[in-house]
């Protein structure tokens, strides 16, 4: 229980910043093609099904592997309602998932897949220590994304979207399905 408590108090403190591990981005001030990658493969693409009144309804969304064991962030309103979930990582391979727990106030949840190997996972950062101008880099599986990851710069946090919420405004490009994606900075 109190491993599940743990993960559900990162979920409710989390502002959706990630950090890679540490490698030469804190020297260079700048991410390498080596950085991206590592993050790159620890985002998947999260679909999800909805069944009502004898139909079903599908939908995606973007997810973050947080831990190797196999336990995804992605956004609440990604999870919310489904009947059913599937995570599908950059390899291709599909796997169902399980909720461990959803924060709607904060827009998160925590899904659980389970397989045979450990998976790339990126760490939690605190976005808190960002400022506005920070350069960023948002990460999503949209299944029409158009291009790889995005680059653009964190412009605010905006704390009127949700009262008590801090939102972060970035001008990185996202497409329709990269909910619950990575924010990196």
């Amino acid at each position: 229980m109190d491993h599940l408590r743990r993960y559900r108090w990162i979920v409710l403190v989390l502002v959706f910043a990630i950090t890679p591990p540490v490698s030469a981005l804190a020297q260079q001030g700048g991410f390498s093609p080596e950085d991206i990658e590592a993050i790159d493969r620890a985002v998947v693409l999260v679909n999800t099904f909805r069944e009502s009144g004898g139909r079903v309804s599908r939908g995606s969304g973007s997810g973050v592997v947080i831990d190797p064991n196999g336990l995804i962030l992605t956004a609440e309103h990604v999870a919310a309602r489904s009947t059913r979930l599937e995570v599908i990582l950059r390899t291709g391979e599909v796997y169902p998932a399980t909720v461990v727990g959803t924060d709607p106030v904060f827009d998160a949840a925590l899904l659980r897949i389970q397989t045979a190997r450990p998976l790339p996972a990126a760490a939690l950062g605190t976005s808190s220590l960002m400022l506005p101008g920070d350069s960023v880099v948002a990460f999503g599986r949209a299944p029409r994304r158009q291009a790889g990851p995005t680059t653009g710069a964190l412009l605010a946090f905006d704390v009127d979207a949700r009262p008590g919420v801090p939102n972060l405004r970035t001008s990185a490009a996202a497409w329709p399905g990269d909910s619950g994606g990575a924010l990196v900075n």
